[in-house]
């Protein structure tokens, strides 16, 4: 039976919000994490250099509308991260030079309606990282100078409306990132590479049936 790490129940529980720092020092965490429904909604949440070595870690459902919440230089090597259904809606979440390194991270049905959410410099290598079913509304996602060189990351459904999204200078050598089949393109993502192998962007036909 996988471990639990009983880390924020005082989080979810936390009334008024949780204001000033939490640093989250462990150098590793492996098992069964459970952030799911938290709302990070003041100060400063700081993951960042954890690395989250295989089990399972939910963030499902959480609400990021203030603050910073620091995942910076945070390595995820194997086992399953589930950021599905999260609502980015202000603040700072920082995912600079994170390292997804096989494995699976679910940000699918994730809404990007507010704040920054920062990718920069970010590694994907290995196993897939889903953002199916994202809705990119507002604010600022940026995987600027990120790497994309093996396994899959998926934009499948992905609503592309406001905001902005950017890919300045990220360099693609591997694997799939496929943003082949989106339901809304009305605000495209910006810095893609044009007739890059393993970029997949939606062909002319497709958008033709779509917002954009």
């Amino acid at each position: 039976m996988p471990s639990y790490q009983p880390i924020v129940p005082a989080l979810a529980e936390a009334d008024p919000p949780l204001l000033g720092r939490l640093l989250i020092s462990l150098d590793t965490i492996g098992g069964m994490v459970d952030f799911s429904r938290v709302a990070f909604s003041a100060g400063m949440v700081d993951f960042s250099r954890v690395a989250f070595s295989a089990g399972m870690v939910d963030f499902s459902g959480v609400a990021f509308s203030a603050g910073m919440v620091d995942f910076s230089g945070v390595a995820f090597s194997g086992g399953r991260v589930d950021f599905s259904g999260v609502a980015f809606s202000g603040g700072m979440v920082d995912f600079s030079g994170v390292a997804f390194s096989g494995g699976a991270v679910d940000f699918s049905g994730a809404a990007f309606y507010g704040g920054r959410v920062d990718f920069s410099d970010a590694a994907f290598y290995g196993g897939r990282v889903d953002f199916s079913d994202a809705e990119f509304s507002a604010g600022r996602v940026d995987f600027s100078n990120a790497e994309f060189s093996a396994g899959r990351v998926d934009f499948s459904n992905a609503a592309f409306y406001g905001g902005t999204v950017h890919f300045s200078n990220a360099a693609f050598s591997a694997g799939t990132v496929d943003l082949a089949r989106p339901r809304d393109w009305s605000v495209p993502p910006v810095g893609l590479p044009a007739d890059m192998p393993g970029v997949l962007l939606p062909p002319p036909e497709y958008l033709a049936q779509i917002p954009t």
